[in-house]
């Protein structure tokens, strides 16, 4: 699989922080450190970053059944942190039940830990695994290695898995990325689709959909998507980010900047630099790198780089 490494700098806005840094990656969390009078993590699952488990003090075994509901309930709801430290207390008390550790990756992975969720899987002995979770299972490796060993055959692999179980949104929104990576626009146009007709409310698969166009420097059907999906999720400050981003490629940096720091305002007009500079637009992808050196000239490695790169262009 061809992966053009322009593009891949490119796609690290999608990982956009609270911070409004917005190509850093997610902020480093502390490890997780058990509370007093708690058990230390099973070495097993390794160092989960916020995500604990406790002993549960009962022989009564419907306490640690009531936890793994709870576990279930947090994932289908979308709170995968709450989700994770509820599958690894049940884990913790129980450690050869295999739809905790399952729960359990499949959380993490869900919060962006690919290497900590394939950990958390590989763990798993021949003794705990059940005919009952093996789908799943399956499904989720087909992800991790979609992530840690991509193949030629992996974009295939998802049709398939797609074709197979239609309803899960994980294989249609990896397939997209990937998709997007190689930059066959028409096929991840066609797969956001087909996922947004199961899902049209989905948050995060309307972010990625537009940063998909955001590459491409369709910018006003990008605004449509962030729009959309901070809607669906009015609390999430990626989504109001990824909108600054549009408003100021569109022209409106009045409204893009408004109420930002000088070191974010920064961040914004190098990200604003490096697509427009991939969109050929050398001399607005300058005016972009100027801006940001101007704002924050000590801290800002990207926009130096991407200036040198646009005037040896231009020279």
């Amino acid at each position: 699989m061809i992966v053009r490494p322009f593009l891949q700098t490119i796609f690290l806005l999608s990982a956009l922080v609270a911070s409004g840094c917005a190509t850093s990656p997610e902020p480093t969390l502390d490890p997780m450190t058990p509370p007093d009078g708690a058990a230390a993590p099973i070495k097993t699952v390794g160092t989960i970053p916020q995500v604990t488990g406790v002993i549960i003090e009962s022989t009564d075994p419907f306490d640690v059944l009531e936890t793994l509901i709870e576990a279930r309930k947090c994932y289908a709801d979308g709170e995968f942190r709450r989700a994770a430290n509820a599958f690894q207390t049940v884990l913790l008390n129980d450690p050869k039940l295999f739809e905790a550790r399952l729960g359990l990756a499949e959380s993490l992975y869900a919060l962006g830990h690919v290497f900590l969720s394939n950990e958390t899987l590989s763990a798993a002995s021949p003794a705990e695994l059940s005919d009952t979770y093996l789908d799943r299972a399956d499904r989720l490796k087909l992800l991790l290695a979609s992530h840690l060993s991509p193949t030629e055959e992996t974009a295939a692999s998802l049709q398939t898995s797609i074709q197979k179980y239609p309803g899960d949104l994980r294989l249609y929104i990896r397939l997209a990325q990937l998709l997007d990576r190689e930059e066959r626009w028409a096929d991840a146009q066609s797969v956001y689709s087909r996922a947004l007709s199961i899902a049209p409310d989905h948050a995060s698969l309307r972010n990625n959909f537009g940063m998909s166009l955001l590459a491409q420097g369709r910018w006003k059907l990008a605004a449509l998507q962030f729009e959309a999906a901070l809607k669906s999720d009015p609390e999430k400050r990626l989504y109001e980010n990824n909108m600054r981003l549009v408003s100021l490629l569109n022209g409106e940096e009045a409204r893009a900047l408004e109420g930002m720091i000088p070191s974010r305002q920064a961040a914004l007009f190098t990200d604003a630099g490096r697509l427009t500079e991939r969109a050929g637009k050398t001399d607005r992808a300058r005016r972009f790198y100027e801006a940001a050196i101007k704002l924050d000239p000590s801290h800002n490695v990207g926009a130096i780089e991407g200036l040198r790169r646009v005037s040896a262009r231009e020279t």
